[in-house]
């Protein structure tokens, strides 16, 4: 297994031992190292062949067989090259070495073109609504008319967030959190580049699935409580006090009918990976919610019980 991310990620370093203790080859390194301490040499044949090799180790692209494509960092370059040759070295980089090893016939987690097109959030929503899900009502525009229209449409409050993932300034990635917004704010500056402004939708839980191939794994941090989810998922502080986040109002019933129900009425004949992850994904969400109500009917008959003891 080729696994490409920086040097120092943890996660990496679990599945590495993961795979050193299966008795899996593994060979790491980041493309931070092309082209000053990883060596590239591919040859034309049926398909890409030639080797990969750093200062101690060395692998064969046709012995390959997956590619865990974790967290690798930009190329790194001589600090004293123009900035000139330093953009087009770097573009080099990337389509040379991306080009071969993105090339190679096996299995990937993920792909980068894959996770270049999951970076789009306009591409999520509409993959989304094609495979019978319901996102939230969305409006992206540059117009700010537009956005008042949304805004003034919704029976409930809006939020803006991000459509990219900031930029960096200096050492501190700037972007917009998910903000409740005021329509009554919204001025030309909305002119300036693409917006987008969607329904809140309140919550109690969400549920967050890593698949690979047809196996789903739950990450147990998913189930949020709501004081933790108001608490991060509103960043600015005069908004965690928001009545509605706070009341709860237009909750609706998290019961094993609702998700039954949910679970019918979504149509994903055409896509079986998808139906299988939502699925799941309900499922094993009504069943957590099942526990914590167990749990806490149980705390509250062994409360209720001790305290009769001491009466007595």
């Amino acid at each position: 297994m080729l696994v490409l991310t920086n040097r120092y990620d943890p996660t990496a370093d679990l599945v590495v031992q993961h795979l050193n203790e299966r008795g899996v080859p593994v060979f790491r390194c980041d493309t931070a190292e092309f082209p000053m301490e990883l060596t590239l040499s591919a040859v034309l044949d049926d398909a890409w062949a030639g080797t990969l090799t750093t200062p101690h180790r060395r692998v064969n692209l046709t012995e390959i067989r997956s590619v865990y494509y974790r967290r690798p960092e930009e190329f790194r370059l001589p600090q004293d090259m123009p900035e000139a040759g330093r953009q087009f070295a770097v573009a080099q980089c990337r389509a040379g070495f991306l080009g071969v090893v993105g090339s190679l016939p096996c299995l990937w987690v993920n792909h980068p073109a894959r996770d270049s097109d999951a970076n789009y959030k306009p591409w999520q929503l509409a993959v989304a609504r094609r495979v019978g899900l319901n996102p939230p009502r969305t409006v992206i525009t540059n117009n700010p008319e537009a956005a008042r229209r949304f805004a003034e449409s919704r029976n409930g409050p809006v939020i803006t967030k991000s459509l990219g993932g900031g930029v960096l300034d200096g050492k501190v990635r700037r972007g917009t959190e998910t903000t409740i917004v005021d329509p009554a704010t919204f001025d030309d500056s909305i002119r300036l580049c693409a917006h987008l402004f969607q329904e809140w939708i309140d919550k109690a839980h969400e549920v967050r699935l890593t698949v690979v191939d047809d196996r789903f794994f739950r990450d147990p941090r998913g189930f949020r409580t709501r004081a933790y989810r108001l608490a991060h998922r509103l960043r600015q502080p005069d908004l965690q006090g928001d009545p509605r986040a706070r009341s709860g109002a237009g909750r609706r019933p998290r019961t094993h009918a609702a998700f039954r129900d949910r679970v019918r009425s979504v149509r994903l004949r055409r896509h079986p990976r998808w139906r299988m992850a939502f699925l799941r994904s309900q499922f094993q969400r009504a069943m957590e919610l099942d526990r914590t109500r167990n749990r806490t009917a149980d705390l509250q008959r062994h409360c209720r019980s001790s305290s009769e003891r001491s009466h007595h």
